[in-house]
């Protein structure tokens, strides 16, 4: 069985205008990224089976062709013989950095033309493909069921929005004598998913720096790393709600007024063991408890409501999107 397809992509965005009384001419940017994609052993036998799915974002390196891919560490890896029990994409970053609208159509393109299981994709990436995997996860959270970065780091200005990626199984890795990338920027972004709760991993190699033979190399040679990749699934990676007690719900429960619109209210309610945010004029919506201050939206897991409290009385909440709702109670 052939290891390797080469795939081709052509992404198309359709740019168009709808201004009256003006002339329109639609135009068509088509925009090509190349990859290689692996199909496990068994893919072409099992037609009805859905497989996981791993990306793999490379380094920067000017000498990365679509003729030199397949020399590259994990396609190397598997033309030198080892199996995996998944699909793995490979793509070839094109425009000086990895972009996520591309990415995003390279991800639509691969799930409609293979046997995707689209709860288990998974993204992982070295240097600036570790930078890729943190700007894409970022972005579009709901894309995948667990990421791990290699000696690459979140954009600082990302981590005003962490709550986003708080559930999403992570395993961050870097070399300790990293001279090019300071690890130092990954026990930020450490601190502040255990903010919320996240339970992801930090690996330092010792001894090791930031060359792909070394810290990359080191990953791919081990099989627990795969292992935990594989144990992931996105329809896990919602929160078991936790059971407050009742005194502790009823304190939320009150009118709150947007800080920023001041004509604007909100209010928490409480129903049956249930805690409900209500928006004028919209039904109520279910919340419930990852912690004493933080909630989730039961509609959308990803968006948080987390409360302020100050000695035991709540003050206000945030209701985390990509532009926050900070509500005072003022009732």
């Amino acid at each position: 069985m052939t290891k390797h397809n080469l795939g081709f992509l052509a992404l198309c965005i359709l740019l168009t205008m709808n201004y009256v009384n003006s002339q329109q001419v639609a135009k068509q940017l088509v925009i090509k990224t190349d990859y290689l994609i692996y199909t496990p052993p068994g893919y072409d036998e099992e037609s009805e089976k859905k497989w996981p799915l791993m990306i793999n974002l490379h380094g920067t390196d000017r000498n990365v062709t679509i003729e030199t891919l397949p020399y590259a560490f994990l396609p190397h890896l598997i033309s030198s013989g080892k199996d995996f029990p998944m699909l793995i994409v490979n793509p070839m970053c094109n425009k000086g950095r990895w972009n996520v609208e591309i990415l995003n159509n390279l991800l639509d393109d691969i799930v409609k033309e293979y046997a995707v299981d689209e709860d288990r994709i998974y993204l992982t990436g070295y240097s600036m493909g570790g930078y890729g995997t943190w700007e894409w996860v970022f972005q579009n959270p709901e894309k995948f069921a667990a990421i791990s970065p290699i000696a690459g780091c979140a954009d600082q200005s990302d981590l005003k929005r962490i709550w986003r990626v708080r559930n999403i199984p992570t395993w961050i890795i870097h070399g300790e004598k990293d001279a090019v990338v300071d690890k130092a920027c990954n026990y930020e972004t450490m601190k502040q998913l255990k903010v919320y709760g996240s339970d992801a991993e930090f690996t330092i190699y010792p001894g090791i720096g930031h060359k792909l033979v070394d810290v990359w190399g080191k990953t791919l040679k081990n099989d627990a790393w795969y292992t935990w990749m594989l144990d992931q699934s996105r329809d896990k990676n919602v929160p078991e709600p936790l059971r407050l007690k009742k005194e502790t719900y009823e304190s939320y429960v009150g009118e709150y007024i947007l800080q920023d619109r001041k004509e604007d209210t909100l209010r928490i309610l409480y129903d049956r063991d249930q805690l409900y945010i209500k928006y004028e004029g919209e039904g109520p919506l279910p919340i419930h408890a990852e912690s004493k201050s933080l909630f989730y939206l039961e509609e959308d897991p990803i968006i948080g409501v987390e409360f302020i409290i100050e000695d035991d009385e709540v003050l206000s909440f945030n209701v985390l999107e990509e532009r926050a709702w900070p509500a005072k109670k003022i009732k």
